[in-house]
């Protein structure tokens, strides 16, 4: 049986399409697995960030970083690409997580390998931190907690420097703090 050139040419243009919706769906599916990627980033940034403002909230106020909840393996992000680990008590499978957590013990390994500061090391004004952040070499999570640790510093020092006679304890105000309206 000869094909004819009716059937050739639908079986070119069929073959075409296929070939055209291959490549549409090959670029969709890259640009998924890059968007997963940068959301990967994106989480293990945060983590890191959450793990340092802990470990920040107990040194100044003594509070246990056990009032929040770490990412346990349930709550880790996770590719759907790993191989499925087995059940866990609840009855659903979860995947294997690819980001690996930055915490141990309630602390970011980076921020344990850091000298502490001695008394010599020069305080930054606001302009110079700002200055350091618009920098095209630094990276976003860097000018994000410089600028974050620059901003709780001060806002802590100026906490700090409230005498006990400023405060309005019945109207929940405080002369000489910023945001609050003054007697």
């Amino acid at each position: 049986m000869e094909a004819t050139p009716e059937l050739l040419t639908l079986r070119t243009n069929y073959a075409a399409k296929i070939d055209a919706d291959l490549e549409l769906v090959e670029k969709d599916r890259e640009r998924v697995r890059t968007e997963i990627d940068a959301l990967q980033d994106q989480l293990h940034t945060l983590e890191g960030n959450h793990a340092l403002l802990l470990s920040m909230r107990e040194a100044l106020s003594g509070h246990s970083p056990a009032a929040c909840p770490e990412p346990g393996p349930d709550r880790a992000a996770t590719t759907g690409s790993g191989p499925a680990a087995a059940p866990v008590s609840d009855g659903v499978p979860r995947t294997r997580t690819t980001v690996p957590l930055l915490v141990v013990a309630g602390m970011p390994a980076w921020a344990k390998r850091m000298t502490p500061l001695d008394s010599e090391t020069p305080a930054r004004s606001k302009m110079a931190v700002d200055r350091l952040i618009a920098r095209r070499e630094v990276h976003l999570r860097e000018k994000t907690l410089g600028r974050t640790l620059y901003e709780t510093c001060a806002r802590a020092e100026e906490i700090l420097s409230v005498n006990i006679e400023d405060l309005d304890l019945a109207g929940r105000r405080c002369r000489g703090v910023s945001g609050q309206a003054g007697p």
